[in-house]
């Protein structure tokens, strides 16, 4: 039998307290958890783990599961102090302890502390979860294997914070610190104006409540919080020994502070020492700096200094001297230097020949296992869900000179996807760049990075595609923050590489100006530096890396045959090509729209010769190119627009231009001109399911999303079959609930975000599914995320379905399917505002009646990189039945529209139908004395009453009726559904 898991959420409710009038002072606080019980007088403790107090410490024990957590927060509103004084917060971190290790390496256990507005409300205050403003450390980087140290970042937000998403961060954090064994004091200091966080005397960092935006978030004072967490699939106990709060002035000092922008350089990088000083006071730094009074305004100052050179990581100590009255203090600033890294200038290459990485060259991230041999680097398939293996190169490459190119070409050989996830994906190799000045502790490529850098990203590798591959081509500038995807190039498909037996080669090209990436010879995507916003990004070079990453679920090892670096003049003349995604999708009524494309020589010294420049294609009325020259000299750059023009023309407009030029690549150089234009009904597929042959599902709403007919663990699909709307219809059969089959638009197909939708279908559901449940239709790659509608069928009677929106069931219908009878069935979805928390209204139709509604209803974040499937959910929970006329339209319709839809099976929203005499209409239905059914013929007419089970079958059961017909059949009025017409003799 087939099931759906349905998510639950728990959640966890705090008690409300009244907010501490701003008025009143602030009390200081100390609670050293020597009681018995957490004083429930002093703090609110919210989350799943168990929290206890035992030997003068709190302590949160290791159950909960996955990021479970437990947190106090103050019942005390602080408040900011008044200027001149300052508030201390100090939290005496205890021990902790590891029981389980995360499964994917690394971080097993986490500890946060930090002070949150008073506003705050959630059951969980902290940064992740927090919208109204806070400061904290989040210690996330607690680790088995490193006993001595503990590491982070240090955050802070302002009520614009979403929630569910990071704070700002201002810097990492590394503390000496046996975490097993010792306590840990961290203090953060309050002004008026500004705060900063503390190890001893080591100034961590900081900064001004103006500049992180934070003016009215802590008007109603702010609360100290302290949290312990599991990290994914660790467990673990943390502890605090200790909590402080102490409201006043602090002993006079001449400095207040001195720290840098990091605490961790490398030799011949910049960093920028801060200091905050008695205003009077003389300045002074050592190390050759010397008197900084000109860099010192009222005793704030700044100086960028360049780290020296050091042969071995070495601890660095800057020394800030004030002088006032012959008063002299001194505060001393540690750096932790790394050396520079090596520049390589000319041609290099690794062919793996030996049995380890050199580790002059390559540094190796991630919990993948590997071994080097045979000529290659192997990793094997022994880490959890999106687990990776990385090679990061130690050495520094150069953007090239003008004109001059380098070539970075990856071979990348065989790899074997031993288990998939749900969607049919296993592994996710990735291949790039990445700025030299990139330090993240755990990976370096673009979902980490916040640096900039380029990458090749293989998205869908898998047993479904043993002969192809597809993915995204993304780059990054240093504006990028941590765990986000970088900007999309565009997206690739190589079709002709058996990953499980061949090698293969992407190459990346780059000059001063622009880079291009290649499959072997074949251009997949270009962009220029100015584009991408990477201006001075590699300034201080770049570096190369591969990434051997699970897909989801998906595993299997994975190889590296060779990594190589050319460097040469560039080709002489080289035409380079900047025109992705030229027109893309254009809304309807659009009127003329230009865009432009760029032509430049990047040859360093032979002219470019352009002999023709065509639009072809089978649109290609539509478009106008601009006047083309016939030469470009070395380096020169010409922009050239593009009109199209659609008119009444809807859907997609296939065309492109053929540059033939002397190129010393030779062949002509094509161009994508390639658009769609949204039909003015919203219309973005309707699959007739006509198909009686193959494995196309064809799109028959003029935007070429053509899809396939696709099967998993046994299921078959059969075409031809009696249609349900009309033409024919296809028959899904799940294989006894262990398989699957569907149609299925995949999620390199480039469907727009959908907010607002409407989706039509026609099905009959076997029988033989009566008991179990199977999908309609879906969208996602996790349960339910971002939709699914799921029948769960009923034996004798009829059942209700589920709607599934963002990750949880949301709607559970009033019962409407039936087994082996037809039926139409819609849901209209209405999101205004595009918020993946909440929309507008969502209705579900069963043979355009309403079953199910939910407004205000739930939302999702939809996801165009997600398959779409009829019939199944990334190819579990197959239907077993006929399913027929699906069609997807991009906003929500109401209940004429669907009447419509319903009245005219097969056509779509804003179709005409054809005009046909009009059918007199049966009217007062409803139940006789005895109990049968009743019509009332319209006075003067005469027809004849059909009737149907399915609305495929019709029986003649009475002729030249007029008046009231009464149905007496005893079997007919037994059956729990049925459908009457009346047709004119």
């Amino acid at each position: 039998m087939n099931s759906l898991r349905r998510l639950s959420t728990f959640t966890c409710l705090a008690s409300l307290f009244a907010v501490a009038l701003a008025s009143l002072p602030a009390i200081d606080l100390v609670d050293d958890f020597d009681g018995a019980n957490l004083d429930p007088d002093v703090w609110e403790s919210t989350g799943d783990k168990t929290v206890s107090t035992e030997g003068g410490k709190l302590l949160w024990a290791n159950d909960g599961g996955n990021w479970a957590s437990g947190d106090i927060s103050s019942l005390q509103s602080f408040f900011l102090p008044p200027e001149g004084e300052t508030t201390v917060i100090e939290w005496t971190l205890g021990s902790g302890e590891i029981t389980t290790a995360n499964p994917n390496g690394g971080q097993s256990i986490r500890m946060q502390i930090g002070i949150h507005s008073a506003n705050e409300t959630s059951a969980r205050k902290e940064h992740w979860n927090n919208t109204t403003g806070g400061v904290w450390i989040d210690l996330d980087n607690i680790r088995p294997d490193d006993t001595a140290t503990a590491s982070g970042g240090m955050f802070y937000s302002n009520d614009a914070k979403q929630n569910n998403s990071n704070g700002v961060n201002i810097g990492s954090v590394t503390l000496n610190w046996n975490w097993e064994t010792e306590n840990k004091v961290i203090r953060l200091e309050i002004t008026q104006t500004e705060f900063h966080w503390f190890d001893g005397e080591t100034n961590l960092g900081g900064g001004f409540w103006e500049d992180s935006e934070i003016d009215s978030e802590f008007a109603n004072g702010f609360r100290v919080l302290a949290l312990g967490m599991n990290f994914d699939g660790g467990r673990g106990s943390t502890s605090v020994e200790r909590i402080a709060v102490t409201n006043g002035a602090l002993p006079a000092s001449l400095i207040t502070s001195f720290g840098a922008s990091s605490l961790s350089a490398k030799s011949g990088h910049t960093v920028e020492l801060n200091w905050r000083v008695d205003p009077d006071a003389a300045v002074s730094i050592d190390r050759g700096i010397g008197d900084v009074n000109a860099q010192t305004t009222d005793g704030v100052g700044a100086i960028e200094v360049v780290i020296p050179d050091v042969a071995e990581p070495t601890a660095l100590d800057y020394t800030l001297t004030a002088t006032r009255d012959g008063e002299e203090e001194s505060r001393v600033l540690t750096l932790n230097i790394a050396p520079a890294e090596k520049v390589v200038l000319g041609a290099f290459k690794d062919e793996f020949e030996g049995d380890e990485l050199d580790p002059e060259r390559w540094e190796h991230r991630g919990e993948r296992t590997y071994t080097v041999a045979d000529g290659k680097v192997s990793w094997d398939a022994n880490a959890a869900d999106w687990g990776h293996g990385e090679l990061n190169s130690l050495n520094l490459f150069l953007v090239p000179e003008p004109g001059d190119s380098k070539t970075i070409t990856w071979t990348l050989g065989p790899a074997d996807a031993s288990a998939e996830d749900a969607e049919g994906n296993s592994l996710r190799p990735m291949v790039g760049i990445f700025s030299a000045n990139e330090q993240h502790d755990w990976s370096r490529q673009h979902w980490q990075n916040t640096t900039g850098g380029i990458w090749l990203d293989i998205t869908a590798m898998g047993n479904s595609r043993p002969d192809g591959v597809s993915g995204d081509l993304i780059h990054a500038n240093d504006t990028k923050a941590v765990n986000s995807n970088g900007v999309q190039l565009t997206n690739f498909d190589v079709p002709d590489w058996n990953w499980k037996t061949d090698n293969h080669q992407f190459s990346l090209f780059l000059t001063n100006k622009d880079y291009s990436w290649f499959s072997g010879d074949i251009l997949l995507g270009t962009g220029t530096w100015a584009d991408a916003g990477i201006d001075d990004e590699f300034a201080g070079g770049f570096k190369i890396m591969m990434m051997a990453g699970n897909f989801n679920q998906g595993r299997g090892p994975m190889s590296l045959e060779a990594i190589e670096v050319e460097n040469a003049p560039l080709e002489d003349p080289n035409l380079a090509v900047t025109a992705n995604n030229l027109f893309g999708t254009l809304e309807s009524n659009s009127g003329v729209v230009e865009r432009e494309i760029s032509l430049r020589n990047s040859g360093p010294s032979k002219t470019l010769t352009i002999a023709s420049a065509t639009v072809t294609g089978r649109d290609h009325d539509l478009f106008t190119l601009g006047e083309v020259p016939t030469e470009l000299a070395p380096g020169e750059r010409v922009v050239i627009p593009v009109t199209l023009d659609p008119g009444n023309r809807e859907g997609a407009l296939i065309a492109q231009i053929e540059l033939d030029t002397n190129d010393e690549g030779g062949a002509p150089i094509i161009v994508d001109l390639t658009a769609r234009v949204e039909k003015a009904n919203g219309l973005l597929v309707h699959y007739q399911m006509d198909e009686t042959d193959g494995e196309t599902m064809i799109d028959a709403s003029g935007n070429d999303f053509h899809g396939a007919y696709r099967t998993a663990n046994g299921g078959s699909f059969t075409l031809g079959q009696s249609g349900l709307a009309g033409g024919t219809a296809v028959r899904l059969d799940d294989a006894g609930g262990d398989g699957a089959a569907f149609g299925e638009l995949d999620r390199d197909s480039n469907l727009p975000p959908l907010d607002s939708l409407t989706i039509s279908l026609w099905v009959k559901i076997d029988p033989a599914e009566a008991g179990g449940s199977g999908v309609l239709f879906s969208k996602g790659d996790t349960v339910g995320d971002p939709f699914a509608a799921v029948a769960g069928i009923a034996a004798d009677a009829a059942s209700p379905f589920q709607w599934y929106a963002g990750g949880s069931e949301s709607i559970t219908t009033a019962p409407a399917l039936e087994v082996d009878k037809v039926h139409h069935v819609v849901v209209s979805h209405t999101d205004t505002d595009g918020s993946e928390l909440d929309a507008d209204r969502t209705v579900i139709y069963v043979d355009n009646v309403i079953v199910g509604e939910m407004a205000p209803a739930e939302g999702f974040r939809e996801n165009r990189h997600s398959s779409l499937q009829i019939g199944a959910f990334v190819g579990t929970l197959g239907l077993n039945g006929i399913i027929d006329d699906f069609q997807l339209y991009s906003r929500a319709y109401d209940a004429e529209d669907i009447a419509f839809l319903f009245n005219n099976p097969g056509n779509v929203i804003g179709q005409e139908t054809e005009n046909e005499p009009a059918t007199p209409a049966l009217t007062q239905v409803g139940l006789s004395g005895e109990g049968s059914l009743q019509f009332t013929v319209p006075q003067g007419v005469t027809v004849d009453i059909e009737y149907s089970e399915d609305l495929q079958s019709w029986e003649l059961i009475a002729t030249d009726v007029s008046g009231v017909f009464q149905d007496a059949d005893a079997g007919r009025n037994a059956k729990p559904t049925g459908y009457y017409r009346a047709a004119q003799p």
